[in-house]
């Protein structure tokens, strides 16, 4: 019934195995400081009140979100490679996300796309929790040395622009 509707709508349909577990998200950015480095935030797990994390759970407050996941650090770590691999395969620049469904049976993670340009949602930035001050509390002091800034990996400051420029 579904792939009728689908065929209805267009005359190419993509169909994708439903993978249940649970949703994670894994922010990267390259080049803190003064190195080339990519540095991977900590994982945060999505927990959505709806049936997926859709438009009412992601912008209408239909979901709660956990930074650092809870997940043993063997996962985080693989999650965190294969992010750092497509980062590198994609040459991503600035700030990226991943995410994942971590499949509940087998608890393999299975990557779901790469979001270049993660913006604000529910009027707040993304990985609150993960970018942290010197003191321990959340927030982007201490995060961005002067000359740089948390602009999406296409933005010209991320691409040798002038910083300075509007």
């Amino acid at each position: 019934d579904a792939i009728e509707k689908a065929f209805a709508e267009d005359n190419e349909v993509i169909i994708e195995k439903f993978i249940s577990g649970k949703e994670y998200s894994c922010g990267l950015i390259r080049g803190l400081g003064k190195t080339n480095e990519i540095t991977v935030f900590p994982l945060t797990q999505i927990i959505s009140e709806t049936e997926f994390f859709d438009y009412e759970a992601k912008y209408e407050g239909k979901s709660r979100e956990i930074t650092p996941a809870d997940i043993s650090q063997e996962l985080a770590d693989k999650i965190a490679d294969i992010s750092s691999r497509v980062y590198e395969v994609l040459h991503c620049f600035g700030v990226v996300r991943c995410d994942y469904i971590v499949e509940e049976t087998t608890g393999e993670p299975y990557f779901l796309e790469i979001n270049i340009t993660p913006g604000p949602y529910r009027g707040r930035p993304l990985w609150r929790e993960s970018w942290v001050q010197e003191n321990g509390e959340p927030g982007f002091h201490g995060l961005f040395p002067c000359g740089q800034c948390p602009y999406g990996p296409l933005h010209p400051r991320n691409r040798g622009g002038n910083y300075n420029e509007g």
